[in-house]
């Protein structure tokens, strides 16, 4: 499977210039023969820290009148692959029209532009995005990737293992996580405190005695909204139950903008190796 992660800085509020940016980035790097394009959540829009609802109002989209579905739909059509970016959602209930609802969501498109599914967060960081959705994570048989299982992460996750018993549950193959994640301080050309609290929350993934891979993509943004740094470190990782190795297709640094671009069915980069105790460690051994 070919995959490409598109690792930015957008700015606030300014969601034709992000789009415009991210074009440029496609047309520098000229990916070819991919089967998924994924953007961090929120892709052109809003961080997670730029205050209440009236501060982003002019950037709400909703789901048939949206700018990201429009570009995601013409990125689909140009590279024939299936299309996953983040925005905030303002919904009109057809039942009361006069309290409209405000999500976090992803909208994702076949690679003939349709709509596969949009997915609204379940687990609540960003306040003034307040209502989850219905469904805790999406799961979508979907031609060419298989079983898709999609999550939002954050970094106050309160749910314990609940999305990676849903990957499990789902059986699915490939796991599709967009992130608008803090960057840790002291972090170096990766960061590896944000992989290692990624993975820790997919310890029932690694822990299971499958012996099929899941493809597990994190499409994070860079830059920050005053506060905080994101942390970049897009990442394609292959998880193999009862393994305490994970592959590395490919990883980003936390501060390099452009795009992750994987073969699957290449060797990994690279390996993590992680402690066989209740936390995880990232490593850097050579892949053999």
């Amino acid at each position: 499977m070919r995959i490409v992660c598109v690792q930015f800085a957008p700015q606030d509020g300014e969601v034709k210039k992000n789009t415009e940016r991210v074009d440029e980035i496609l047309r520098k790097l000229a990916p070819k023969d991919i089967d998924l394009l994924v953007l961090p959540e929120l892709a052109f829009s809003v961080g997670l820290t730029s205050g209440p609802l009236h501060a982003i109002k002019g950037c709400l989209e909703t789901t048939e009148r949206s700018i990201t579905r429009a570009w995601a739909s013409l990125q689909a059509l140009k590279y024939r692959c299936v299309v996953s970016v983040g925005y905030p959602e303002a919904f009109t209930p057809p039942n009361n029209p006069a309290v409209p609802e405000y999500y976090n969501s992803v909208i994702t498109v076949n690679a003939n532009g349709g709509t596969i599914a949009n997915y609204r967060r379940s687990i609540l960081y960003d306040k003034y995005l307040d209502l989850e959705g219905a469904d805790s994570f999406l799961y979508k048989k979907t031609s060419g990737l298989g079983n898709v299982a999609m999550g939002i992460f954050t970094p106050s996750m309160k749910d314990g293992y609940t999305f990676a018993d849903h990957v499990l549950d789902t059986q699915a193959d490939l796991v599709i996580l967009p992130m608008a994640w803090p960057a840790t301080p002291d972090r170096k050309d990766i960061d590896m405190d944000a992989v290692t609290s990624w993975l820790a929350a997919l310890k029932p993934i690694i822990e299971t005695q499958m012996s099929r891979e899941i493809i597990c993509v994190f499409a994070n943004r860079i830059g920050s909204n005053n506060k905080p740094q994101y942390a970049g470190t897009s990442a394609v990782l292959g998880i193999t139950g009862g393994q305490a190795r994970i592959k590395v297709y490919g990883i980003m640094t936390c501060s390099g903008e452009g795009l992750l671009i994987v073969d699957t069915t290449n060797k990994p980069e690279k390996w993590l190796q992680l402690e066989t105790s209740n936390s995880t460690q990232g490593g850097s051994d050579s892949p053999t």
